[in-house]
């Protein structure tokens, strides 16, 4: 064809699929911003505008680009170093049913486990090892002085009365070590006016009084997150809703219940999106579902590992690589789903497959390649403790999500090959027959 013609053409064909792509990508980000802790808005805004100037950029930059350099282009063509991957659909047609039955065997335990990872929430999970100035810093000053674990509480100033009673009944909790607070360190019997500026301002304000709790258990843990629940509901009853309390242990926990009912909302939300995307692009109602299938289990997979293999994870990451996870790996299932729907016009299901993995394993490993390649590196890159477990979690999670496109979901588009037809808007597939 003309380079104009083939361009246009080129245009034609990948529009629907690319712009699919592109939406579910940018939705799935903009899940995050359904979350109220705040670093999901500002991810998910700064994440789903990369790719709104990225899908303009293919679709209005590039085949200018292209039209204008095609003569260098030729030029400088080379052989393809990509080897031929049309044996590669016989090998996927003949494990595919085993990898079918394994995922089927292993998804259920892998959505449980992932929820039930050993995760951490606040700042402890930056400085708990060597790789971090601050976390160095932390542990020389803790082989110094001692590990300590302190929480503030706050009261209001005029509740001298209670601030006693209260303090004892703090004192008795399992956990709590040491209190220090006015009423116990100086005495009621003093009137405050006879205490020396300097000192009374360590424990008191113009509004409020302060209490200082020391805990002899970790920063994150049940046994502190088990104290500062019973703390809030001592301070409930005392002071109502005029009293505060602050410190590690106590930001971890409202970090902990916020973005617990975050991650239900988000999922949710992407996957509906996502869903509605893909329902509206193929008028189809059963190809979404196999789709979203296929990534989910994927998902499933990825996040189980860090509770097979017992090691922490930052509850923040395993939010962000649920949403990424999804909204960018999907892509590779669109793409071969486009694929099958295509040439399932004009060939039998057996011949549709593997035409398909032939063409489309090519463009997912190329993808594949690069988001994986930059997680792994990230990863081993990074000396924050968080970054590194991001970085791995997308490295892998892009494998898997890849592995799931090439050999689960073409058995599963070939099992469900009438499903689809029945329930897919003028599918008009081939109505020859096999083949094979």
């Amino acid at each position: 064809m003309d380079v104009k013609e083939a361009m246009l053409n080129a245009m034609t064909r990948s529009f629907s699929s690319i712009l699919a792509s592109g939406a579910t990508t940018v939705l799935g980000f903009l899940a995050l911003t359904l979350m109220r802790f705040k670093i999901g808005p500002d991810l998910g805004i700064v994440l789903a505008k990369g790719i709104m100037f990225s899908l303009l950029s293919v679709l209005l930059l590039l085949p200018v680009l292209t039209i204008y350099t095609y003569k260098i282009i030729d030029k400088t063509q080379h052989r393809s170093f990509m080897t031929s991957f049309e044996n590669l659909g016989n090998l996927s047609m003949k494990i595919g049913p085993i990898v079918v039955a394994l995922i089927i065997l292993i998804v259920a335990p892998c959505y449980i486990a992932q929820g039930k990872s050993n995760f951490t929430y606040g700042a402890s999970s930056i400085a708990s090892g060597e790789e971090t100035e601050i976390g160095r810093d932390t542990i020389k000053t803790n082989n110094i002085f001692g590990k300590s674990n302190a929480l503030v509480f706050l009261l209001p100033r005029d509740k001298t009365s209670l601030e006693k009673e209260f303090g004892e009944e703090v004192s008795n909790i399992d956990g709590v070590s040491s209190i220090m607070y006015y009423s116990m360190t100086v005495g009621n019997e003093i009137p405050r006016g006879f205490v020396p500026e300097d000192q009374l301002s360590a424990l008191v304000s113009e509004d409020y009084s302060r209490m200082i709790i020391t805990l002899n258990s970790e920063e994150e843990s049940k046994e502190a997150f088990k104290v500062v629940e019973d703390i809030r509901s001592l301070g409930e009853k005392y002071f109502g809703e005029d009293c505060y309390l602050a410190g590690g242990s106590a930001s971890a926990y409202d970090i902990k219940e916020t973005v617990i009912n975050d991650n239900k909302v988000t999922t949710i939300a992407a996957i509906i999106a996502i869903g509605i995307v893909i329902l509206i692009t193929y008028k189809s109602l059963s190809v979404p579902l196999l789709l979203l299938i296929a990534i989910e289990s994927a998902i499933w997979i990825n996040l189980s590992v860090s509770y097979f293999a017992n090691s922490e994870i930052a509850y923040i990451g395993y939010m962000v690589i649920s949403a990424v996870q999804l909204g960018a790996t999907v892509d590779y299932a669109i793409l071969f789903a486009n694929e099958y729907l295509n040439n399932r016009k004009h060939y039998d299901k057996h011949t549709s497959i593997k035409d398909t993995i032939s063409h489309a394993t090519g463009s997912i490993l190329t993808s594949a390649s690069i988001l994986s390649i930059s997680g792994f590196a990230l990863g081993n890159i990074s000396t924050n403790t968080v970054i590194v477990q991001l970085g791995t979690l997308l490295g892998r999670g892009t494998v898997i999500s890849a592995i799931s496109v090439l050999f689960f979901l073409p058995t599963i588009l070939v099992m469900f090959d009438k499903v689809i037809e029945k329930t897919t808007y003028k599918s008009e597939f081939y109505k020859g027959v096999s083949s094979l």
